[in-house]
């Protein structure tokens, strides 16, 4: 895959982009969250862990595009430039899967506590949950909530809890003896991959 550089001046946020070799009549779009441990003015950040680093590592290529914001040094996720982006890509005729690990992982919870977004899927990656309310317009997307079951989050469950009793289509897989730092062991799990190929993003599943 190709990796190019976003400007800040151009899109809400700064960050990279990894197309794939082949154009994408789909215009798919895979929109990457970061953790904490990620935040800063310095790109080369964003390909330490997770998909990034398995994109820029050689070690994934995929046929849709992936985008990997960067928020600023000791800033959270901030919903409106969050939203701003994805309004960015919708007017580019995007089909948008929004993915978030740890820090991002909450800011997906956060945003979905304002609006929908209009998202094709939202995976929330060993994230915490606000216990928020939640917009009605959000029942018509998936969420798939993950965590190591050695880094259980209380908050996280009762969200997907509160989730299911209104009706949302939203998930959870629970992964056996892993902790909090599963950004790249997750694209290894079969169930998690049927269900990014279910939301049109298709992944290659291993047997």
């Amino acid at each position: 895959m190709q990796c190019a550089e976003l400007s800040a001046t151009e899109w809400p946020y700064q960050g990279l982009l990894f197309s794939p070799s082949t154009p994408d009549p789909q215009q798919r779009v895979l929109v990457y969250l970061h953790g904490a441990g990620e935040r800063g003015e310095d790109l080369s950040l964003l390909t330490r862990y997770g998909l990034p680093a398995l994109l820029a590592g050689g070690a994934l290529a995929l046929d849709f595009a992936v985008l990997c914001p960067q928020t600023a040094a000791g800033q959270d996720w901030q919903i409106p430039q969050l939203c701003a982006l994805l309004d960015q890509l919708k007017q580019q005729g995007k089909t948008v899967l929004l993915v978030g690990y740890s820090l991002g992982a909450l800011a997906i919870t956060d945003l979905l506590a304002h609006t929908h977004a209009e998202c094709a899927g939202y995976l929330v990656i060993a994230g915490q949950a606000r216990m928020s309310p939640l917009p009605l317009s959000v029942g018509s997307a998936a969420i798939l909530t993950v965590q190591g079951d050695l880094d259980d989050w209380a908050d996280t469950r009762q969200w997907l809890a509160q989730l299911q009793a209104q009706g949302h289509a939203a998930s959870a897989v629970v992964l056996s003896g892993a902790g909090h730092f599963i950004s790249e062991l997750i694209y290894q799990q079969p169930a998690i991959l049927r269900w990014l190929n279910a939301r049109g993003f298709g992944w290659p599943v291993p047997q």
